[in-house]
Parts: C-alpha cells; sequence; structure tokens
C-alpha cells in the first residue's frame, strides 16, 4: 500500500539550533516529581486510573490480533512472530509500523489528562505538541531477533545538544516488575553526560540519525566509575515514567510470564515549532506516519518502508503494513497536540 513520503532524513550540513530551554530543570528543589527527574534522570508519575490502563492494554491486544496473522491473546502458541505484526527488538513496533502511533487508542492515551497534567507542569504551559511514537507490545517468549543487538544502550539526543532537551516518556499498560521486562537507566548519567562528552570528545551529527548515540562498554563503564548505576525502572498500570533524554537507557524484554505494555509519549511547547516542523508534522499526520522522540525543534517523521518488510515465514512483503486497525478521530484537542492545528 502506498502512503505519502517525508523527509527523515536531514541534509549532511545539519547543525544543532540553539535551545532556549536547556536549563529548565535547574534551580529546585520543586518539592515533587520533578525532584527525581532532576537528581536521577527519571521518575514515575500515576497518571492514568488502573482500571482504565488495563482496558488499554485490551486495546493493544485488539490491534494486534486485528493484524490478521493468527495472533490470539490466550493462546501462548501463537506468541511467535509468524502469528504477529512484524517487530523489532522483542515486540517495539515504530510509529509507522500499521499505523501504531496514529491509532486511536494511542491518541487516547496521549490526551489522557493526568498525561498531559506531567508535561504541563514540567514545561510551565499547557500549549503542547505531542510526538508521533510508537509503543513497545512483548510478550512471554519473544525476544530480539537475529541479528539485533541485546545491548544497545543510548541516548536519544545529540552529543552536541549540551543540558536538557526533551522528556522521554512511557505510559505502562500492565504491572511491570523486574522480571517483566521494562526500561533500564543509567541512574544519574544525565547529571554527567555534557561532562563526558567535553571529556570524550563529541562525534559528528551522522545524517540519519540526529538524536541518537549508543555506548560503548568503555563508555559505559566511566558513568559506573562515577558512581552511576543500572536501575530497572519498576511501574504499575497507568504509570507515567519520564526520562531526561540524556539519561542512558534501553528496554529488556520480559524474563517472566507476564507481558510488557507500554506506548512512548514525548510532549513540548507548541511555539518552539518551526515552520518547516509544522510543515513535517501535517504532512506527516495526513499520512499516519510516525516520528522520532523529538516534538519539536527538528522534527523528523519517519517514511514508511519501500519496500515493505517480507514476513519471515513465507518471504513476501507485508501488505497490511500501512493499514491501521483502530482508526483515530481528528478532535479539535488531538489536531493540536498534532500541531495540524494552532493554539
Amino acid at each position: 500500500m502506498a502512503s505519502p513520503q517525508t523527509t527523515s532524513t536531514p541534509p549532511p550540513s545539519y547543525t544543532i539550533p540553539p535551545f532556549p530551554f536547556k536549563d529548565l530543570l535547574l534551580g529546585g528543589p520543586f518539592g515533587d516529581w520533578r525532584d527525581d527527574f532532576e537528581r536521577d534522570g527519571y521518575a514515575v508519575i500515576p497518571a492514568i486510573p488502573r482500571e482504565r490502563a488495563l482496558e488499554y492494554r485490551e486495546r493493544a491486544f485488539d490491534w494486534l490480533e486485528a493484524a490478521g496473522h493468527g495472533f490470539k491473546r490466550d493462546d501462548p502458541s501463537t506468541f511467535k512472530q509468524e502469528h504477529l505484526p512484524i517487530y523489532q527488538r522483542g515486540g517495539m513496533y515504530g510509529g509507522n509500523a500499521y499505523g501504531f502511533g496514529q491509532c486511536q487508542f494511542v491518541w487516547d492515551i496521549r490526551t489522557e489528562p493526568g498525561v498531559i497534567a506531567a508535561f504541563e507542569l514540567l514545561w510551565g504551559t499547557s500549549e503542547l505538541v505531542v510526538s508521533f511514537d510508537g509503543g513497545s507490545l512483548m510478550l512471554p517468549g519473544q525476544a530480539p531477533k537475529a541479528g539485533e543487538d541485546s545491548s544497545w544502550q543510548h541516548i536519544d539526543q545529540s552529543p552536541s545538544r549540551v543540558g536538557f532537551f526533551v522528556a522521554q516518556g512511557l505510559v505502562n499498560l500492565n504491572d511491570n516488575g523486574q522480571e517483566d521486562g521494562g526500561l533500564l537507566v543509567m541512574k544519574g548519567s544525565s547529571r554527567l553526560m555534557s561532562k563526558f562528552f567535553d571529556l570524550h570528545g563529541r562525534p559528528p551529527i551522522p545524517a540519519d540519525r540526529i538524536d541518537w548515540h549508543k555506548f560503548s562498554n568503555e563508555e559505559k563503564q566511566w558513568f559506573i566509575d562515577q558512581g552511576c548505576e543500572w536501575i530497572k525502572v519498576d511501574a504499575g498500570p497507568g504509570d507515567l515514567i519520564l526520562w531526561d533524554s540524556s539519561t542512558m537507557h534501553q528496554n529488556r524484554p520480559p524474563s517472566g510470564q507476564r507481558d510488557r505494555m507500554v506506548t512512548y509519549v514525548c510532549m513540548g511547547p507548541a511555539n518552539l515549532l518551526t515552520e518547516k516542523d509544522k510543515e513535517v508534522r501535517k504532512t506527516a499526520f495526513a499520512a499516519k506516519l510516525g516520528s522520532s522522540h523529538t516534538p519539536f525543534h527538528g522534527f523528523f517523521s519517519f517514511p514508511m518502508p519501500s519496500p515493505l518488510p517480507s514476513r519471515p515465514e513465507t518471504g513476501k512483503p507485508d501488505e497490511q503494513y500501512a493499514v491501521a486497525a483502530d482508526p483515530r478521530k481528528e478532535t479539535e484537542q488531538i489536531l493540536k497536540l498534532a500541531g495540524v492545528k494552532p493554539y
């Protein structure tokens, strides 16, 4: 299925623009979760009532079943790639995958009052835009596919950016303990990130991944030597986990018998959008495409793969790749968060 394309690869000459809020979080204490965020690089915030979060989990299962490959939520024998939409790293679905990032249940999570309130408190404004992120729907027994790096600790922020840039987020839709997979963070790494790159150099900005840096084992050890530690973040259904984009992190598939269900949510001030950002957002929204975590200041959308990825069991392209099973409703609130309609 053909889809309109947007520019996903910035020009090689791309430079990091000045960012006006790089010192936003300095100067606490705040007396709330922002103190955890500033000190540790992450925070866990109750955002959605438990029962409603579990309803969203069921809607995620609805989406998996609607792909038409034989997945059944109550049949563990179908928890295999041959019965699922094509995923990455044990169950990650980008915002493009099957229109996931533009599904109604994903937008319903983004527009939850408690989710929006957390970003309003952080940024000091109610005029927000959101990234077109995907989610992780990780089932027991799933694992990264052959050839995928299972150790990919990284930051979603260019080494050339100094200070606070983006608050990345995920909304948890199931109980999430030590055996249930989840988010791993290098606690305290955000406070040392600028120092690390000052000492070790800032690599050139790649043409395909502006806000990204993967760490070597030696680089990770430097942070541990400074007193940082790896933390598996536990959370309950409806908890919003926010982390500084300069916090080293990765996800981990479940090792127990409980699924991990999350959607990614990243918001920021609408007034940071450039005219180019607005143009790309509108095109991506209309085409039901996804984006990077960054909702502003260099917004890039990811085009649908061309050719479409082949299903491993048949070797044939997955023609349902661009089909959303849960079409969104274009409300005024959604249009404003999408950056399509001004505040």
